[in-house]
């Protein structure tokens, strides 16, 4: 019962101070604040999808006033520069790309299996780290660029050029976006941009974009049922994971894994399973024991590791 009470608070908590954040949303645009309207935004969405999170997955209120501040921008007529290339143009968008991570590596995946079909183009709304140079010579070799926004600008500043620079050169839009990232939000708030594609790299939380995507791509079947029954998103498909096949002869792999397993002290002949995730995944939750499931796994699989 003390638990469920901590639950309960933590959860009217967490809904009020992700609501007063969304007042203040509404606040600074009607005043015409709008950079600070934007970062409010900003705010409120890594609370909810962060340590802060309140049971919703999406909000039409938010997002509306998000686009709202978007629909104020100069808007020219959108005209496509073809510059010499007759490839269709993807345009991916991420906020910040690593060395590290699922839906950079993604990303990476995507270009490089797809080299020879589309040219791809890359924005990031929020680099602050080093870019991967795996990702930038997928980019090159494939005939593409990579634009990254000066996280110096002011959010809107950064929208209007995203929303130029895809008016320009894409035939479709892929958000790889954060989870709080209101830029999209506000760069294609207007109609007349191109088709949008939202990855749902985290369908497990709160993420900003429902509002704008065309289309969104679900990695798994769970996120394609929450997103139809949670985010109110309806055309939705679930995209196969690009993975790269390996090129090199079999007993090349083999002697590969070999000298893997010796590094890491397993057996040849050993089952290895592994899982990789953030810390919080791995967190008791309703019954359900990830620890206490490996810890019996092994118990009936004594020559298992997991890793």
């Amino acid at each position: 019962m003390i638990l469920e009470n901590e639950i309960l608070y933590s959860k009217q908590l967490n809904t009020a101070l992700y609501q007063w954040g969304c007042r203040q949303v509404a606040s600074h645009r009607k005043r015409g604040n709008h950079e600070q309207a934007a970062r409010w935004s900003m705010a409120a969405a890594s609370h909810a999808s962060g340590k802060g999170s309140f049971g919703t997955l999406a909000d039409p209120s938010l997002e509306a006033e998000i686009r709202a501040i978007g629909c104020g921008f100069t808007i020219g007529k959108c005209k496509k520069i073809r510059d010499g290339h007759d490839k269709h143009t993807t345009v991916h968008v991420l906020s910040e790309v690593y060395a590290t991570g699922g839906h950079t590596r993604l990303c990476y995946r995507w270009i490089h299996i797809d080299n020879q079909k589309s040219r791809h183009l890359v924005v990031l709304t929020c680099q602050r780290g080093e870019i991967p140079k795996d990702l930038v010579h997928s980019i090159h070799e494939n005939g593409g660029e990579l634009f990254v926004l000066d996280i110096k600008l002011p959010l809107i500043e950064r929208a209007q050029l995203l929303r130029d620079y895809t008016c320009k050169y894409a035939d479709h839009v892929v958000l790889h976006t954060h989870m709080d990232d209101p830029i999209p939000l506000m760069a294609f708030a207007v109609i007349g941009g191109p088709p949008i594609i939202f990855l749902n790299h985290a369908d497990h939380i709160y993420w900003l974009g429902a509002s704008i995507a065309d289309c969104v791509a679900e990695i798994r079947p769970s996120g394609h049922e929450l997103s139809r029954k949670s985010r109110g998103i309806e055309v939705s498909e679930i995209l196969p994971i690009p993975l790269e096949y390996p090129t090199s002869p079999a007993s090349a792999n083999h002697e590969f894994r070999t000298q893997v397993r010796s590094a890491l002290g397993i057996p040849t002949d050993a089952l290895v399973f592994l899982t990789i995730g953030s810390e919080y995944k791995y967190l008791p939750h309703q019954g359900f024991d990830f620890l206490a499931t490996a810890v019996a796994i092994l118990k009936n699989l004594p020559q298992a590791h997991i890793i």
